[in-house]
């Protein structure tokens, strides 16, 4: 063969501990503090897994009925059903009602008072159904307050209504809101349109009804999570209802309202519906072949694709890309601008495989902490760039995401990909998404492929309908692996800045050989297998490996 060009692959790896000398072991809470020189937040934060395993908090009991996501224990309180009645005006864009009805036991002794986020101004009255007097209730700005006058006994349940109405506080055109945005698109995201708990570590079921009125009623679609099982229209009254059903455990609702189309398509197992606009019918049908193929590849990667149905519902361009709640994946509308020559097909496919991935990594399998980013950004972003190269056979977005975080994220202001500092950084779509996909394509060359996909499926069934954190994941890699593998987590989760490697290569025509040789400076020494590819003339790659040890 005769060489033609070299390509170096991810090199990002990091260069050092940032807290040296720490054992990594679990710890109780108080040998914490013995640490000499550990910055307090440190303890709270990177090692508030490792205590968290101690704690015996974790023994509080609770409803033993809960369906999945069963290793955490909530806090305070226990979410087990939620309804929520959503009532839109399209002709009126910054009103609207709802009615939450919250179902909830008691998780810890002596609970008085609680405290709920909504969105939704003007609140109108909070009451239990059949239940206990409430003191006092108000709200100030996003938080519900309600004061009672007894503590509630542990391991019953009470029917908790809360009534609001008014504008959304701080509505926008962001992904994280809840406003009407142009193209006559309703959408709310995030539960911000009814009362939840400000936490991660609870799930629930349950029913959402959307209610619409307006000018425009009859022409509306709604489209999200749950399984759309009726749709009522009421001409006399001038209203329509959308009833969304969630049996699976879920942490958010979320929905969009619009004269969408909508195109539907099964493989006899799952449902699959695009929710577009009316001039994105060819697109949409697009959309529907991909998010066909991406759900078979990655329950063949992973474990079989866990819910009934995927929408896949049109945004606004001003929704800053896309948005994966649990069966559905909500993107920005110009995704679904894909032509019969295929044009926009690429950049489609990216963002959806991505926003498909999260139906495993933040839906089956969800965040104990923080500091777990990269089981949910980084995991996804993995697959989504996995999945192009299997399919397309191009491994163009690992380097793209390499090169992004290399050359826009400086050493010293990165946050560890293990820190729960990663969502205030400035760069925590450098970090989250690309460090954490290349980080996941490392321990893929590290491993193998065949090794890393067990690793994937094992954990995914570990921890199917559950929380896990990094450690949790990191157990499983050991346990498939059959070794430690402390120094790729040092290196990698509780380090900074990318590696820095001089990569060097000496074609010889006589034997046909290239001989590779590759430095690195010594203040910044890591282990790594590093991978080679060497493109051939007639277009095709070798792929060989460089072990790099300390």
């Amino acid at each position: 063969f005769t060489m033609f060009l070299l390509v170096v692959g991810f090199s990002a790896a990091v260069a050092r501990p940032i807290i040296p000398d720490v054992p990594l072991c679990p710890l109780p809470a108080d040998a914490l503090d013995s640490i000499q020189g550990l910055p307090s937040e440190v303890r709270s934060t990177l090692f508030k897994d490792r205590v968290l395993r101690q704690s015996p908090l974790q023994s509080v009991p609770f409803d033993a009925n809960r369906q999945g996501y069963d290793n955490v224990t909530p806090a305070r309180t226990d979410f087990q059903v939620v309804d929520v009645l959503v009532k839109l005006n399209l002709d009126e864009p910054d009103y609207i009602e709802s009615v939450t009805d919250i179902y909830f036991i008691p998780t810890a002794p002596n609970v008085k008072s609680m405290t709920l986020l909504s969105s939704v101004k003007n609140l109108q009255d909070v009451a239990f159904v059949d239940g206990p007097e409430i003191e006092q209730f108000n709200q100030v700005g996003s938080y519900v307050n309600i004061n009672l006058f007894e503590p509630l006994p542990m391991e019953q349940t009470y029917h908790l209504r809360v009534v609001s109405a008014g504008p959304i506080v701080g509505a926008s055109d962001s992904m994280l809101s809840t406003s009407r945005l142009d193209g006559g698109i309703w959408y709310v995201t995030h539960s911000q349109f009814m009362p939840t708990k400000n936490s991660m570590d609870d799930v629930f079921v349950g029913t959402m009804t959307i209610e619409v009125t307006g000018q425009d009623f009859q022409s509306a679609r709604a489209g999200g999570t749950g399984t759309l099982t009726k749709t009522l229209l009421n001409s006399a009254e001038g209203k329509k209802s959308f009833v969304m059903e969630h049996t699976f455990p879920t942490s958010l609702y979320a929905f969009a309202v619009s004269n969408f189309i909508r195109l539907h398509a099964t493989d006899g197992v799952v449902d699959y519906s695009v929710y577009a606009d009316p001039s994105q019918t060819v697109g949409a049908g697009k959309m529907l072949g991909i998010m066909q193929d991406v759900v078979a590849h990655y329950s063949d990667f992973f474990v079989a694709y866990p819910w009934e149905k995927l929408d896949a519902v049109a945004m606004p361009n001003s929704f800053s890309g896309g948005f994966g709640p649990l069966s559905t994946v909500m993107m920005m509308m110009d995704i679904f601008d894909i032509d019969e020559d295929g044009h926009g097909l690429s950049g489609s496919m990216q963002l959806a495989s991505h926003e498909i991935g999260h139906q495993w990594w933040g839906n089956l399998v969800e965040m104990k902490d923080e500091g777990a980013i990269f089981l949910s950004e980084g995991l996804a972003e993995f697959s989504s760039n996995f999945y192009f190269e299997k399919v397309t056979d191009n491994r163009w977005p690992f380097a793209a995401n390499n090169l992004s975080y290399v050359y826009t994220v400086p050493v010293d202001e990165e946050p560890a990909l293990a820190s729960p500092f990663v969502y205030a950084s400035p760069y925590y779509y450098q970090v989250a998404y690309q460090k954490g996909a290349c980080v996941a394509e490392s321990l893929r060359t590290e491993l193998g492929e065949e090794l890393f996909l067990e690793v994937l499926s094992t954990f995914t069934q570990r921890f199917y309908m559950n929380y896990a954190n990094i450690e949790d994941f990191f157990d499983v890699v050991e346990e498939v692996v059959g070794e430690p593998m402390d120094w790729f987590y040092d290196q990698w989760f509780l380090g900074q800045g990318p590696a820095r490697l001089m990569v060097g290569a000496v074609y010889q025509p006589q034997g046909q050989t290239v001989r590779f040789k590759v430095a690195q400076e010594e203040d910044n020494v890591y282990r790594m297998t590093l991978p080679i590819w060497i493109q051939l003339l007639d277009g095709t790659y070798l792929e060989r490996q460089v072990v790099i040890t300390k």
